[in-house]
């Protein structure tokens, strides 16, 4: 059935860029949040389809087009 409507897995698909800090720590050995290992790593999907460890100091924030 599902094949019927291949195109719907399309809709609200958004841009396909995810961004995750990681899920279930399996330590809290370190005081850094970002540093502890986790089931689930901190990364995003790269071009390729790969996942690329996510930085928290390459994270920045842009106001050009803000409003005040």
């Amino acid at each position: 059935m599902a094949g019927a409507y291949g195109d719907y897995f399309d809709i609200g698909a958004g841009c396909r860029h995810y961004l995750a800090y990681g899920a279930y720590n399996l330590d809290d050995a370190s005081s850094d949040p970002l540093a502890r290992k986790r089931l689930f790593p901190a990364g995003y999907i790269g071009a390729d389809g790969r996942l690329v460890p996510a930085s928290a100091d390459k994270i920045t924030e842009d106001v050009t087009h803000s409003r005040s």
